[in-house]
């Protein structure tokens, strides 16, 4: 700045005049601007603004700026608590150092999926195994709860569903589990007063395939063996006979 003439010059004269001159040095402040995402990131090749001067007008970054899993930008705040109003920009005249606190809104498109898991026919077994044909990815909102629905199948006693927060990412699996109902399988030669031993009498599940090898009956008067019914259809006799259990 001239002491005579008070013109602010950004650089010196390359030829002093002849009389003597006062050139004093003149600063404008710069102010940081400090950005909280809270979870978000800036949008590849973006640069956000850092810092301005009070004859500064700073647009700050919008939502075509900013980017996070699972939600949608909502505005700046200067208090983390988002108590006060949004801000948008900071308009000229505005001097020191801020920092913007980032808001977001849960995205309600958020996938999870819900995994559908039969117990094992094989009695004893405690495996359960997907039957991937029933697999579900259903949406929800960011940081809700699930709402998987189990259901109704035949030969299995209905599930408790245990359900659990939507994660942003869609990383959340439901796993809803089917157990087996039991039955019991008998055999009898339908003739009072006579017992017919048979291997693999007992229990059950729903599903299970039972190989039951027949042993010789014996002669009955009047009679040929012709098989088993279990009173809704007639199997033939054979060396094996394979049971499917079944709800009938």
């Amino acid at each position: 700045k001239d002491s005579d003439t008070d013109i602010v010059s950004t650089s010196i004269p390359a030829t002093f005049p002849a009389e003597n001159k006062v050139y004093t040095a003149q600063w404008t402040p710069v102010y940081s601007i400090t950005y909280v995402l809270n979870g978000g990131s800036w949008n590849s090749g973006y640069t956000a603004p850092d810092s301005y001067t009070s004859s500064d007008s700073v647009t700050l970054p919008g939502s075509a700026n900013v980017t996070q899993i699972g939600y949608d930008f909502a505005s700046w705040h200067e208090d983390e608590s988002f108590t006060g109003e949004a801000v948008t920009s900071i308009e000229s005249g505005t001097t020191g150092n801020k920092t913007f606190y980032a808001k977001w809104t849960p995205r309600s498109d958020t996938a999870y999926t819900v995994k559908h898991l039969l117990q094992s026919a094989v009695s004893g077994s405690s495996e359960y195994t997907e039957d991937e044909s029933l697999r579900e990815i259903l949406y929800g909102t960011t940081g809700d709860t699930t709402a998987a629905v189990a259901r109704t199948l035949t030969g299995f006693y209905d599930p408790t569903v245990t359900q659990t927060t939507i994660e942003a990412d869609g990383s959340t699996v439901v796993e809803i589990q089917y157990t087996r109902r039991n039955f019991t399988l008998a055999y009898a030669d339908g003739v009072d007063g006579e017992t017919i031993s048979v291997p693999a009498n007992g229990t059950y599940r729903y599903g299970a395939t039972v190989n039951v090898r027949f042993t010789p009956l014996g002669a009955r008067a009047g009679y040929d063996f012709a098989g088993w019914s279990d009173g809704k259809r007639m199997e033939k006799a054979q060396p094996m006979l394979r049971v499917v259990t079944a709800c009938v």
